[in-house]
C-alpha cells in the first residue's frame, strides 16, 4: 500500500480526524513518524505517541508518517524522502503545491505513447485543457505550445523566442511542472513505420504509401530528404531533461504487464508523481486505471515490439547514427538488450525544482497600445502610460494613479480605451 490524503485545514483537530479515519479504514499502523517544526507538528507528537500501534511481524503491515508544514517547499522536500517508502500512508496539508492550485504541462515524442501521458494527467486528477491560456489553472493541464504536446525544446527555446513578446520571458513554463515522456528510439521507428503511411493520418503518407513495412523502417532510420534520422527527430527534445522542473517519465514504465512491463514499476512511477505534484489517492489504485486502448493513433502499446521486427541491416543503420540519443535517454542498441531505460531510477528519484516569477515588473508588450506599455507584475497585468516610473507598480495603480490594473492583457486595454475615450 502506498496512499496519501490531504487535509485542507492545518488545525489540529483535522488532523486527528484524518489518522482516526485512517486507522479504522486499514487499521493500527506499524509506526507513525510526524515531520515538521511547527506548532501543530509537535501537538502532533504528542498525540500520537498516546495512539496504539500494531504489534506484529507482517511485512505488509503500514507506517503512517503525518507532515505539518506551512510552507510547500518545506512539504515537498518532506514528500520527496518518501519516494521510495512502501506499505505508507501520509497525511500532508493542501499548500500553494497542492495539484488543484497549480496547472500542469505535457510533452511527449512523436510516436512515443503520449496518449498514455495523457491517460496519466487525467488519472491523477487533472483536467484536460490543452491548448495554454493567458492565465493556466490549477489542477488542469496543457501543451507548452501551440495544440500539441510535441514541443520540441530547440524551437521552443530558439525560434519561438523570437516570435514571442519580450523573449518569452512571460510564459509560465519556468514556473509550472512539467512531465515529460519518452521512449526507446528502436520503438518509436516502428510505431512510425505502423502509422506515417496510412491515409488521413498524417500530409506525408503518400511518401511511405509505396514502401513496405521493411523499407519503411530504414527510411525512418535515416531519411536525408524529409524527416531526417531517427536521431534527428528525437534529439530536439533531450534539452527537457536537464529542466529541474521537468519529470521525465519512459513510456516502459507506465505501459504495465498489458504492454509486457512490469505492473510494481509503474505503481512507483505512479507515486513518486503523487508526491511531486501533491496529489491524493492511492499509488496501486490509480495505476490500474491507466488504459491507452482510446488512442486512434496507438500501434499495439508495447514494449520491445523492435525485437522482432528489425532485420541486421536497419541495426547497421543505427550503429551509422551516432548513437549518443541511445545513451542519454538511457537505452542500450541491440535486439538483445533490455528496452527499459538505465535512467528510470535516477529521474524517478530527481527533486522537481519549480522556480517562482520573478518580482520585477516584466515588459511582455513593447508595441504602442494608445501611448501605454503593458507589463506583468505578481500574476497581474499593468498599463501604464510611456515616461511613467513603473518601479512600484502596485503603489501606483491606485484609482487615481495613471497606472491601470487587470487579471488580462485585454482587460488592461479595455480601460486604457475607457480612460482614453473619456479624456
Amino acid at each position: 500500500m502506498r496512499e496519501i490524503t490531504f487535509v485542507s485545514n492545518h488545525a489540529l483537530a483535522d488532523y486527528q480526524k484524518r489518522i482516526e479515519d485512517c486507522i479504522d479504514k486499514n487499521g493500527n499502523p506499524a509506526s507513525m513518524e510526524v515531520m515538521g517544526e511547527n506548532s501543530t507538528a509537535h501537538r502532533l507528537r504528542r498525540y500520537a505517541a498516546d495512539l496504539p500501534h500494531a504489534v506484529t511481524d507482517n511485512k505488509d503491515t503500514y507506517i503512517l508518517v503525518i507532515v505539518a508544514t506551512d510552507d510547500p517547499i518545506e512539504l515537498s522536500g518532506h514528500l520527496h524522502t518518501l519516494i521510495n517508502a512502501a506499505n505508507i500512508f501520509i497525511i500532508a496539508p493542501i499548500t500553494a503545491r497542492y495539484y488543484k492550485n497549480t496547472p500542469l504541462f505535457l510533452i511527449g515524442i512523436p510516436k512515443g505513447g503520449t496518449h498514455l501521458l495523457f491517460e496519466l494527467a487525467n488519472t491523477l486528477g487533472y483536467t484536460a485543457r490543452r491548448t495554454t491560456p493567458e492565465k493556466p489553472k490549477g489542477g488542469e493541464w496543457y501543451y507548452v505550445e501551440y495544440d500539441n504536446a510535441h514541443t520540441r525544446a530547440r524551437h521552443f527555446f530558439i525560434e519561438s523566442l523570437y516570435t514571442s513578446c519580450f523573449g518569452m520571458r512571460d510564459h509560465p513554463f519556468a514556473y509550472t511542472p512539467t512531465i515529460f515522456m519518452y521512449r526507446h528510439p528502436a520503438d518509436i521507428v516502428v510505431s512510425e513505420a505502423n502509422y506515417y503511411h496510412k491515409k488521413g493520418r498524417t500530409p506525408f503518407y503518400g511518401y511511405f504509401a509505396h514502401n513496405d513495412f521493411c523499407q519503411r523502417l530504414s527510411k525512418l532510420i535515416d531519411d536525408p530528404y524529409l524527416l531526417g534520422s531517427i536521431r534527428d527527430r528525437v534529439a530536439d527534445f533531450i534539452p527537457w531533461l536537464d529542466f529541474g522542473n521537468v519529470v521525465p517519465v519512459s513510456f516502459e514504465e507506465l505501459i504495465g504487464s498489458k504492454g509486457g512491463a512490469s505492473d510494481e514499476l509503474r505503481e512507483h512511477a505512479v507515486w513518486s508523481m503523487q508526491l511531486k505534484l501533491h496529489v491524493p489517492g492511492r499509488a496501486d489504485e490509480l495505476a490500474t486505471k491507466l488504459d491507452q486502448s482510446g488512442s486512434d493513433t496507438f500501434f499495439k502499446g508495447q514494449c520491445g515490439v523492435y525485437g522482432d521486427q528489425f532485420q541486421e541491416q536497419h541495426w547497421q543503420a543505427f550503429r551509422r547514427l551516432n548513437p549518443d540519443f541511445f545513451q542519454i535517454f538511457g537505452y542500450s542498441l541491440g535486439k538483445e538488450e533490455s528496452f527499459y531505460s538505465s535512467r528510470i531510477k535516477e529521474f524517478r528519484e530527481r527533486i522537481l525544482h519549480v522556480d517562482q516569477p520573478e518580482e520585477w515588473p516584466t515588459y511582455i508588450e513593447n508595441n504602442q497600445f494608445l501611448n501605454h506599455r503593458i507589463l506583468k507584475h505578481n500574476n497581474l497585468y499593468y498599463g501604464a502610460p510611456f515616461g511613467t516610473a513603473v518601479a512600484d507598480l502596485e503603489r501606483l495603480s491606485t484609482d487615481d494613479d495613471p497606472v491601470v490594473k487587470g487579471r488580462y492583457v485585454d482587460e488592461v486595454k479595455a480601460k486604457i480605451l475607457k480612460k482614453y475615450l473619456a479624456d
